[in-house]
């Protein structure tokens, strides 16, 4: 609802138009403003707090009135100051969109591309290669990472219906039939609490698995 509420009155900002006259009657011509920004940190991570500043807009006769963020995610926000801090909670690229209003609603914009990596890699190996049926498989996750903190919690996904979470890198598993449907590879970010998951996936003997890890 607060996107669609931003929205409109942006639509009808831009749909505004004055004439300016002086006092002799005659019509002043307004020039538009300029829009620019930039942001920091310039390799930003899945949650981190990401600063946008347009200090550097500027109108030429005249001043800035408003700022209106499309920050390619769904989040559009209008504001009177030039500086904002976003956070993204998935990865990829995001077209940034900056509006501009001077005092007599003209507008600008621009738009930049921002590539936002993930913060946490999961990763892990087993033990043997070539398991067997009822023997056990010992899995390994330590050499998975976490840029934004501790690692807290491993949740397996073994493919064959058992899911486990353990706050160890390591974790044995059964496998009782090879008769198993391939997983599916994903990677799932929570809406930037202190939580971050990332899921990855390995062959193994035709018998798939999955890898989940927290981090605080």
């Amino acid at each position: 609802m607060r996107i669609l509420t931003v929205a409109l009155l942006i639509m009808l900002l831009t749909l505004f138009t004055f004439n300016v006259y002086d006092a002799r009657g005659q019509e002043c011509f307004n020039l538009p403003p300029v829009a620019q920004f930039s942001y920091s940190p310039a390799q930003p991570k899945v949650c981190n707090a990401v600063l946008f500043d347009a200090s550097a807009s500027y109108d030429p006769d005249g001043f800035i009135r408003y700022y209106s963020w499309d920050f390619g995610d769904g989040n559009i926000t209008l504001l009177e100051a030039f500086s904002v801090i976003h956070h993204y909670t998935r990865p990829g690229e995001f077209s940034v969109n900056l509006t501009v209003f001077d005092n007599l609603y003209v507008s600008n914009s621009t738009v930049e591309l921002i590539s936002v990596g993930a913060s946490i890699i999961a990763s892990f190996s087993y033990l043997p290669l070539d398991p067997q049926v009822g023997t056990p498989v010992t899995f390994n996750a330590s050499d998975s990472m976490s840029e934004a903190g501790s690692i807290v919690s491993y949740v397996w996904n073994f493919g064959d219906g058992n899911i486990t979470e353990v706050d160890e890198a390591l974790v044995v598993h059964h496998f009782l039939t090879q008769r198993l449907l391939l997983s599916t590879l994903f990677q799932r970010q929570d809406e930037c609490k202190r939580q971050q998951y990332h899921t990855v996936r390995a062959q193994l003997a035709s018998l798939p698995c999955s890898l989940c890890i927290l981090s605080l």
